[in-house]
Protein backbone atom coordinates (compact mmCIF):
# COMPACT_ATOMS: atom_id res chain seq x y z
CA UNK A 1 0.00 0.00 0.00
CA UNK A 2 2.55 2.38 1.01
CA UNK A 3 4.68 1.95 -2.58
CA UNK A 4 1.09 2.52 -4.30
CA UNK A 5 0.82 5.45 -2.25
CA UNK A 6 4.14 6.77 -3.52
CA UNK A 7 3.41 5.80 -7.43
CA UNK A 8 0.30 8.27 -7.20
CA UNK A 9 1.96 10.37 -5.59
CA UNK A 10 5.21 10.55 -8.15
CA UNK A 11 4.85 12.97 -11.40
CA UNK A 12 7.31 13.25 -14.18
CA UNK A 13 8.28 15.60 -16.52
CA UNK A 14 9.19 14.67 -20.13
CA UNK A 15 11.17 16.97 -22.53
CA UNK A 16 11.74 17.05 -26.08
CA UNK A 17 15.76 17.55 -26.76
CA UNK A 18 14.99 18.99 -30.49
CA UNK A 19 13.35 22.27 -30.81
CA UNK A 20 13.16 22.67 -26.65
CA UNK A 21 16.40 22.16 -25.65
CA UNK A 22 18.28 22.72 -28.68
CA UNK A 23 17.14 24.23 -31.57
CA UNK A 24 15.11 21.91 -34.01
CA UNK A 25 18.18 20.71 -36.07
CA UNK A 26 16.63 17.93 -38.38
CA UNK A 27 15.53 20.01 -41.33
CA UNK A 28 18.31 22.88 -40.97
CA UNK A 29 20.94 19.78 -41.46
CA UNK A 30 18.92 18.32 -43.95
CA UNK A 31 18.69 21.49 -46.25
CA UNK A 32 22.40 21.87 -45.34
CA UNK A 33 23.14 18.61 -47.03
CA UNK A 34 20.72 19.47 -49.90
CA UNK A 35 22.84 23.04 -50.94
CA UNK A 36 25.90 20.46 -50.27
CA UNK A 37 24.36 18.01 -52.99
CA UNK A 38 23.67 20.96 -55.29
CA UNK A 39 19.59 20.04 -55.60
CA UNK A 40 17.11 21.85 -56.53
CA UNK A 41 14.38 19.29 -56.32
CA UNK A 42 12.51 19.02 -53.43
CA UNK A 43 12.35 15.66 -53.44
CA UNK A 44 14.98 14.45 -52.61
CA UNK A 45 14.35 16.34 -48.94
CA UNK A 46 11.40 13.93 -49.13
CA UNK A 47 13.69 10.86 -49.77
CA UNK A 48 15.98 12.14 -46.90
CA UNK A 49 13.34 12.40 -44.23
CA UNK A 50 11.71 9.18 -45.10
CA UNK A 51 15.36 7.23 -45.00
CA UNK A 52 15.54 9.26 -41.50
CA UNK A 53 12.43 7.79 -39.92
CA UNK A 54 14.24 4.13 -40.51
CA UNK A 55 16.77 5.41 -38.96
CA UNK A 56 15.24 6.90 -35.51
CA UNK A 57 13.16 3.90 -35.52
CA UNK A 58 16.44 1.86 -34.73
CA UNK A 59 16.53 0.04 -38.53
CA UNK A 60 19.51 1.98 -39.89
CA UNK A 61 22.46 3.86 -38.86
CA UNK A 62 22.78 7.75 -40.03
CA UNK A 63 25.82 6.46 -41.94
CA UNK A 64 24.07 3.12 -43.22
CA UNK A 65 21.36 6.07 -44.69
CA UNK A 66 23.72 8.07 -46.60
CA UNK A 67 25.00 4.77 -48.36
CA UNK A 68 21.64 4.11 -49.28
CA UNK A 69 20.50 7.55 -50.08
CA UNK A 70 23.73 7.85 -52.48
CA UNK A 71 23.15 4.57 -54.09
CA UNK A 72 19.06 4.91 -54.77
CA UNK A 73 19.43 8.17 -56.24
CA UNK A 74 22.95 7.85 -58.17
CA UNK A 75 24.32 10.53 -56.88
CA UNK A 76 28.00 11.53 -57.46
CA UNK A 77 29.41 11.98 -53.96
CA UNK A 78 30.97 10.49 -51.11
CA UNK A 79 28.26 9.10 -48.53
CA UNK A 80 30.57 9.50 -45.96
CA UNK A 81 30.97 13.52 -46.60
CA UNK A 82 27.04 13.49 -46.30
CA UNK A 83 27.38 12.16 -42.99
CA UNK A 84 30.12 14.03 -41.47
CA UNK A 85 28.78 17.04 -42.88
CA UNK A 86 25.50 16.04 -41.20
CA UNK A 87 27.51 15.56 -37.48
CA UNK A 88 29.53 18.71 -37.85
CA UNK A 89 26.11 20.68 -38.57
CA UNK A 90 24.37 18.87 -35.34
CA UNK A 91 27.40 19.75 -33.05
CA UNK A 92 27.55 23.16 -34.11
CA UNK A 93 23.65 23.20 -33.30
CA UNK A 94 23.86 20.81 -29.87
CA UNK A 95 25.86 23.57 -28.30
CA UNK A 96 23.40 26.52 -28.38
CA UNK A 97 21.12 25.11 -25.41
CA UNK A 98 18.14 26.69 -24.14
CA UNK A 99 19.68 28.38 -20.94
CA UNK A 100 15.78 29.09 -20.06
CA UNK A 101 15.22 25.38 -20.58
CA UNK A 102 17.66 24.30 -18.24
CA UNK A 103 16.87 26.60 -15.27
CA UNK A 104 13.12 25.40 -15.67
CA UNK A 105 14.70 21.75 -15.54
CA UNK A 106 17.01 22.70 -12.47
CA UNK A 107 13.72 23.66 -10.45
CA UNK A 108 11.45 20.92 -11.39
CA UNK A 109 13.54 18.41 -10.54
CA UNK A 110 13.52 19.22 -6.71
CA UNK A 111 10.12 17.14 -6.83
CA UNK A 112 9.87 15.55 -10.33
CA UNK A 113 11.36 13.20 -12.34
CA UNK A 114 12.30 14.75 -14.99
CA UNK A 115 12.84 12.48 -18.48
CA UNK A 116 13.74 13.18 -22.18
CA UNK A 117 11.89 11.22 -24.98
CA UNK A 118 13.57 12.44 -28.00
CA UNK A 119 13.84 10.69 -32.08
CA UNK A 120 17.48 10.55 -32.50
CA UNK A 121 19.92 8.84 -34.37
CA UNK A 122 22.59 5.93 -33.27
CA UNK A 123 25.70 8.10 -34.33
CA UNK A 124 23.92 11.31 -32.71
CA UNK A 125 22.93 9.53 -28.96
CA UNK A 126 26.73 8.36 -28.94
CA UNK A 127 27.83 12.02 -28.93
CA UNK A 128 25.33 13.33 -26.60
CA UNK A 129 26.16 10.54 -24.36
CA UNK A 130 29.61 12.05 -24.42
CA UNK A 131 28.97 15.58 -24.38
CA UNK A 132 26.73 15.03 -21.22
CA UNK A 133 23.41 15.90 -22.77
CA UNK A 134 21.59 13.47 -21.66
CA UNK A 135 23.27 13.87 -18.03
CA UNK A 136 20.27 16.24 -17.84
CA UNK A 137 17.87 14.32 -16.91
CA UNK A 138 16.91 11.29 -14.70
CA UNK A 139 15.50 8.80 -17.55
CA UNK A 140 16.45 9.31 -21.20
CA UNK A 141 14.20 7.49 -23.56
CA UNK A 142 15.43 6.92 -27.24
CA UNK A 143 13.28 6.11 -30.63
CA UNK A 144 16.21 4.16 -31.62
CA UNK A 145 15.96 1.45 -28.49
CA UNK A 146 12.07 1.99 -28.05
CA UNK A 147 11.86 0.74 -31.58
CA UNK A 148 9.09 3.38 -32.13
CA UNK A 149 9.11 7.48 -32.83
CA UNK A 150 7.04 10.20 -32.18
CA UNK A 151 3.85 10.77 -32.86
CA UNK A 152 3.50 6.47 -32.63
CA UNK A 153 1.94 6.08 -30.04
CA UNK A 154 3.91 2.76 -29.06
CA UNK A 155 6.68 5.25 -28.36
CA UNK A 156 4.46 6.66 -25.62
CA UNK A 157 3.14 3.33 -24.28
CA UNK A 158 6.86 2.43 -23.83
CA UNK A 159 7.19 6.30 -21.86
CA UNK A 160 4.85 5.40 -19.60
CA UNK A 161 6.18 1.77 -18.85
CA UNK A 162 9.41 2.91 -18.25
CA UNK A 163 8.68 5.24 -15.70
CA UNK A 164 5.91 2.96 -14.34
CA UNK A 165 3.82 6.01 -13.28
CA UNK A 166 0.03 6.85 -14.10
CA UNK A 167 -0.24 8.46 -17.39
CA UNK A 168 -1.69 11.60 -15.67
CA UNK A 169 1.00 11.85 -13.56
CA UNK A 170 3.46 12.67 -16.40
CA UNK A 171 3.63 16.05 -18.41
CA UNK A 172 5.27 16.19 -22.01
CA UNK A 173 6.93 18.86 -23.76
CA UNK A 174 7.20 19.30 -27.54
CA UNK A 175 7.78 21.54 -30.33
CA UNK A 176 5.48 19.81 -32.98
CA UNK A 177 1.59 19.90 -32.44
CA UNK A 178 1.17 16.00 -33.59
CA UNK A 179 3.59 14.70 -30.60
CA UNK A 180 1.82 16.71 -28.42
CA UNK A 181 -1.64 15.14 -29.82
CA UNK A 182 -0.10 11.83 -29.47
CA UNK A 183 0.71 12.44 -25.76
CA UNK A 184 -2.35 14.03 -24.76
CA UNK A 185 -4.31 10.85 -26.27
CA UNK A 186 -2.06 8.28 -24.52
CA UNK A 187 -3.22 9.41 -21.25
CA UNK A 188 -0.32 12.09 -20.59
CA UNK A 189 -0.72 15.99 -19.70
CA UNK A 190 1.26 18.13 -22.56
CA UNK A 191 2.58 21.03 -23.87
CA UNK A 192 3.27 22.88 -27.09
CA UNK A 193 6.33 24.35 -26.28
CA UNK A 194 6.65 27.71 -28.27
CA UNK A 195 8.87 29.32 -25.93
CA UNK A 196 10.88 28.78 -21.72
CA UNK A 197 9.18 32.28 -21.07
CA UNK A 198 5.66 30.97 -21.43
CA UNK A 199 6.53 26.99 -20.25
CA UNK A 200 6.58 27.73 -16.71
CA UNK A 201 3.16 29.29 -16.51
CA UNK A 202 1.54 26.52 -19.13
CA UNK A 203 3.29 23.88 -16.40
CA UNK A 204 1.70 25.47 -13.69
CA UNK A 205 -1.86 25.69 -15.11
CA UNK A 206 -1.71 21.68 -16.32
CA UNK A 207 0.18 20.44 -13.16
Amino acid sequence: MHSLIIILMAKAVVFDIGGVLIPDHSLLIFEDIHRRIGGSDRALLNILARHHRRVTCGEETLAGMYQSVVEEEGLDIDPNELFLDHIRVYEEIVNTKDEGVIAIIDKLRQDHVIAAMTDTEPEIAEINRENGLFSLFDRVFLSIEMGFSKPDPRAFEKVIEGLGLPPENISFIDDKAPNVSAAKDSGMKAILFTGAQSLMAELGRIM
